[in-house]
């Protein structure tokens, strides 16, 4: 009896139809999209890849609509758009992300002497003093690396609700902050204040008419004071400032000594005076201050002292040394 063998065999078909091969379920393949990546055959042979994010990881979470960081300290609520940029919403003068309190828009700045109140550039309420404004002061401010931390006002000497006032500087680190306030005529008070307790590390500010007269030059020494800077006793200044200045060579001299000499441009109305009269009640008056408190000495130089000059009518010597002296 004869037996007969017989041996019968089959091949899987892969994915690419070819029996055998080796495109099945689960292997690699490739789309054709450049969007994917990762591609594999599915199940049911379709070629599959994973998303790439906007990261660039195929299969990533990264993707359009989902939060990221655009790296900005101005903006909030920062999403990836549909071509993958980050962007944010710019936070407005409120702190709030995408609000509609920005520079130029209408504010109150709670002075009820002051109309037409709005966000400045630097986010400070600012607004136009009832009955015009006759005189604009400039304050430069340079900030540390808390900018937000810094914020300032100008009050009425004696006391009173702010004229002006500006800050915190959020987003302004570092950087030169320019702020302007209108001022009717009269006697106020400059404080720059910082709401950690440090001053202002490594910055300074200086107070200017809109001419560019100094006014009030704290430029290098914003790390003097720890929450407040401002003068001594309630000290201020007053607009218009006048025209009494120090000649150049007075000016911005750091070393000084003891017993040395400044010199102020002649003021017309005190040098008739000069061998008229009763000389001690005629001469210059000069105001040494430290802008962040504490020392604050006024020196008068009558006609009647000459120290050994003549005439006397611009002479005084340093109360103390290692000054600057700013009003030029």
């Amino acid at each position: 009896m004869e037996r007969e063998l017989q041996v019968r065999w089959s091949a899987v078909i892969d994915c690419e139809g070819v029996a055998g091969g080796t495109d099945l379920p689960g292997t690699p393949c490739d789309d054709g999209l450049a969007t994917t990546g990762n591609d594999t055959w599915s199940a049911n042979c379709t070629c599959v890849g994973q998303l790439i994010d906007c990261e660039g990881v195929a299969g990533g979470t990264d993707l359009p609509g989902t939060p990221c960081d655009d790296g900005l300290a101005t903006t909030g609520n920062d999403t990836w758009s549909a071509n993958c940029t980050c962007v944010g919403q710019v936070i407005d003068c409120e702190g709030v992300a995408g609000g509609t309190d920005l520079p130029g828009t209408p504010c109150d700045d709670e002075n009820p002497n002051t109309s037409g109140d709005t966000w400045s550039a630097n986010c400070a309420c600012i607004g136009t003093p009832i009955g015009g404004c006759d005189h604009e002061v400039n304050l430069d401010i340079w900030t540390d690396d808390n900018g937000d931390e810094t914020t300032w006002e100008i009050i009425p000497q004696g006391g009173g609700s702010p004229t002006c006032s500006g800050g915190p500087y959020v987003g302004l680190d570092n950087d030169l902050v320019n702020a302007s306030c209108c001022l009717s005529t009269g006697c106020y008070v400059l404080r720059v204040l910082d709401s950690a307790g440090d001053g202002i590390s490594t910055g300074g500010y200086v107070l200017t008419t809109s001419s560019g007269a100094r006014i009030i030059d704290n430029r290098y020494d914003g790390s003097g004071f720890t929450d407040v800077s401002q003068i001594a006793n309630g000290g201020g200044f007053c607009v218009p400032i006048g025209t009494d200045r120090l000649i150049s060579t007075s000016c911005d001299k750091i070393f000084w000594t003891v017993g040395e000499y400044i010199v102020a441009n002649d003021n017309a109305a005190v040098a008739l005076q000069w061998q008229q009269g009763i000389q001690t009640d005629d001469g210059y008056e000069m105001w040494f201050f430290n802008p962040n408190g504490g020392y604050s000495f006024r020196r008068f130089h009558s006609h009647a002292v000459s120290d050994g000059f003549g005439p006397a009518r611009r002479l005084t010597r340093l109360p103390y040394q290692d000054q600057q002296l700013g009003s030029c």
